[in-house]
């Protein structure tokens, strides 16, 4: 089971992830404007390899989950609130480094402590971070899919290939994302609970 569960996983990390990073090369974008019918394949491809990847490295993908999701997250809030939120760039501009580069440390910072966690207790690592993607991606694209019907919002864009950016997300984006994402987190860590409490009662 977790192998699976790291299979899909990486899968998900590679179609998600990995994807609009490389589309954000112009060679790549290019490429897949001139070829429409190659962006399905490529999405499913990047999925497919970083699926591999995570299955390989089983005995330390415990560490790198945890050091990428969690680095990935956290990284995202900060882009998005640094764009959103006039009084965090007036923070930002009297420190001595750059924004970017803030970004970054950050998210290796809060990916090394998250990759920790992760690797000594892994298969509860596993599931947890299981829930914690499957909530955040779950809510990504309903939201993903109520801008598509009302053709309002900015996640078509990154979802498109077109911008790499979270950054270019509202802030109330990001607070309805949040807050859907935790509704499905809760939702999924109840039934997970109350399945698990089930199987007590009838052994």
């Amino acid at each position: 089971m977790p192998k699976l569960i790291m299979a899909l996983l990486g899968f998900v990390v590679g179609f998600s992830m990995l994807f609009p990073y490389i589309n954000s090369f112009n060679v790549v974008s290019q490429f897949l404007e001139k070829n429409p019918n190659l962006v399905l394949p490529t999405q499913i491809l990047c999925g497919v390899i970083i699926a591999g990847a995570f299955l390989s490295l089983i005995k330390i993908v415990g560490f790198i989950a945890g050091f990428l999701i969690s680095g990935f997250l956290i990284k995202a809030i900060f882009d998005i609130v640094l764009q959103n939120n006039l009084a965090s760039q007036q923070a930002i501009e009297n420190l001595p480094v750059n924004p970017n580069t803030l970004g970054w440390l950050i998210f290796i910072g809060v990916g090394v402590i998250g990759g920790i966690i992760a690797s000594r207790k892994t298969e509860f690592a596993i599931g947890l971070l299981s829930m914690i993607l499957g909530a955040f991606l779950t809510a990504f694209y309903t939201l993903y899919g109520i801008e598509v019907l009302t053709k309002f919002g900015n996640l078509k864009a990154f979802m498109n290939g077109k911008s790499s950016n979270l950054s270019t997300i509202s802030s109330t984006e990001l607070a309805v994302f949040l807050g859907v994402a935790f509704v499905y987190f809760f939702l999924v860590y109840w039934l997970s609970h109350r399945k698990e409490k089930i199987k007590e009662e009838q052994t």
